[in-house]
């Protein structure tokens, strides 16, 4: 009886103990919060720049999905996904609420469905899907993208990253490995105050606003974008190329970064404009060049078939060099091209036929800028050449396929090459370099040279960069949106939209990326670059060994758990035997 009643004690002191250790625990909890993330990849680990951002929201902000309802299983994961993604943000921030909404062709009263007429309204464009069922295959919608509302303003956000070449479960791995980039960009651009501002260089030829506008359109989400001249006059440096305001004094601080597209006239030849553009990089302005050293005559390609490629002199060789690459004369061919529509036959039948001169551009995977992208669309673009140049950094962000050559300039063109068929034996200099980031402390060109003026506007001269960045293109239309006639009157697709054959390329992504980078975005880019692995079955095993598989996860299971209760029968008859 003694001994029955010790235990008893024994066994109700512990029980009190243990409750007393988990309302300790829970206090503890309430106030200390962690997450403790085991995979390899730490997939469920948000970046320092999303959990910084998080803590700052001052208000409610709405995530609503809308991949609500039945869904292919691979729409499902990204489903998943994005629901424990919308969980993280959630645990760091109390302001955060999310809802995953069905689409539908007639919604009924309830809230969590959605007519497909109002996403088309908001510019969501669906996926057309086939699904398997007991009945066959069968045609359904997917609308895999969120609306974020924060403060009375919303952005729309594409949770879908296609890219051409890859498979579906590899798409959908990288919109799984993109979505805490796709969600964290759409809050950026609701939260953002103060933008920074950039602009177009005009004066030399570059491409009129109406065919940089989607560009223009993309990057006024992030930042203030005006167009520009240098001034004649060095107390003014810059001043409105258009109808803008004229009052602001444009010295070379003014300005994060200058995008000068596609130039068809020399820069003056008593370096006035170079030396304003090298003082603006020496005082750490960042500059994106989509510069064509080999100057093409469409209209005479139309009229007569034939035209031919001619370097052009824009007298900036001499820069670009200084700072650590060179624009070769040539033009590249690529096997990987983008079709244009021909005639085939006398009653005047048009097909798509690809136009080696119009290379899709393979992006770099080992940048930030370039990681999933999808294929850039160009148009005669020429080959780059790195140059050793101490304490800067090259990376080759764009480069055309291996099947790839180059024709130096000048260099006859002519549309009858269309009819040929392309020897890959001849395309035998692989992987060009069309777009390169350069990297480090520049040197001026104007070092240990008589410098044109003495200041420019108050400011004296500069003979080396700070650590500073810039990127150089070969190909000016990779920033060029096509235009669309409608009624006689010209309005712009969206960059990187082709209207022949309607697909959409990553000229858009990677003209946004590369000035966010440039910009000092770096903390948004490095979002990009994390990896979640893709571990797929191998299905052909599986088909081979469909019978071993299935009786496998049936039987092996049920042996587990006959296991354990033998074990715990077994465990307990010999320590009440005893």
């Amino acid at each position: 009886m003694v001994k029955n009643k010790l235990m008893h004690d024994k066994n109700l002191k512990q029980f009190l103990l243990g409750i007393v250790i988990l309302v300790v625990i829970n206090i503890i909890s309430s106030y200390v919060w962690y997450r403790f993330d085991l995979t390899s990849d730490k997939r469920y680990t948000l970046s320092r720049a999303t959990r910084q951002m998080l803590k700052n929201m001052d208000d409610k902000i709405t995530f609503k999905v809308y991949l609500g309802g039945s869904l292919p299983s691979g729409f499902q994961r990204l489903r998943n996904e994005s629901a424990e993604m919308l969980k993280q943000f959630k645990a760091y921030s109390g302001h955060v609420a999310f809802e995953f909404i069905e689409p539908v062709e007639k919604p009924t009263d309830k809230k969590d469905k959605i007519s497909y007429k109002e996403l088309f309204d908001m510019g969501i464009n669906p996926l057309d899907l086939q699904v398997k069922n007991s009945d066959g295959l069968t045609r359904k919608l997917a609308f895999p993208a969120a609306v974020i509302e924060y403060k009375g303003r919303k952005v729309v956000v594409d949770l879908f990253k296609n890219r051409i070449g890859l498979s579906p479960e590899e798409i959908l791995n990288n919109s799984v490995q993109g979505l805490e980039y796709s969600f964290v960009n759409g809050m950026r651009k609701l939260t953002i105050d103060k933008k920074q501002k950039i602009a177009f260089l005009h004066g030399h030829g570059e491409l009129e606003p109406i065919y940089t506008y989607s560009a223009e359109r993309i990057l006024s989400e992030y930042y203030d974008v005006e167009h520009v001249k240098i001034s004649a006059h060095p107390n003014r440096v810059f001043v409105p190329a258009y109808d803008q305001p004229d009052s602001v004094n444009r010295n070379l601080n003014y300005y994060a970064a200058i995008i000068v597209a596609k130039p068809d006239s020399a820069f003056d030849k008593k370096e006035y404009e170079k030396y304003v553009l090298d003082q603006f990089v020496m005082r750490g302005g960042k500059m994106l060049w989509l510069v064509e050293p080999v100057k093409t005559a469409l209209d005479s390609l139309r009229k007569t078939g034939q035209t031919v490629g001619v370097a052009q002199d824009l007298n900036l060789d001499d820069m670009f060099f200084n700072y650590g690459v060179r624009l070769n004369s040539d033009l590249v061919v690529d096997l990987n091209a983008l079709p244009i529509p021909v005639v085939v036959d006398q009653r005047g039948t048009q097909d798509l036929l690809p136009w080696l001169y119009y290379p899709l551009l393979q992006p770099s995977n080992a940048h930030a800028v370039t990681k999933n992208l999808n294929a850039i669309k160009s148009e005669y673009v020429s080959s780059i050449d790195t140059v050793e140049t101490p304490n800067v950094k090259k990376t080759v962000l764009l480069s055309t396929s291996q099947y790839s050559r180059k024709i130096q300039a000048p260099a006859m063109i002519k549309l009858a090459y269309l009819y040929q068929k392309a020897d890959p034996n001849l395309l035998n200099q692989p992987h060009q370099p069309i777009a390169i980031l350069l990297e480090g402390a520049f040197n001026s060109l104007f070092f240990n040279r008589m410098p044109p003026v003495n200041n420019l506007a108050g400011q004296s001269f500069v003979p080396k960069s700070s650590e500073n960045a810039m990127i150089v293109i070969s190909d000016g239309d990779i920033i060029k949106n096509q235009l669309q006639d409608d009624n006689g009157k010209p309005y712009p697709l969206p960059l990187g939209k082709d209207k022949y054959t309607g697909e959409q390329f990553g000229n858009d992504d990677f003209i946004l990326n590369a000035v966010n980078y440039l910009c000092g975005d770096k903390g948004l880019l490095d979002i990009r670059t994390r990896e979640v692995k893709l571990r797929m079955l191998d299905k052909t095993k599986i088909e081979k060994n469909r019978t071993f598989v299935q009786l496998l996860n049936i039987i092996l299971p049920l042996c587990i758990i006959v296991l354990f209760a033998w074990l715990y029968l077994y465990n307990r008859k010999r320590k009440y035997n005893r």
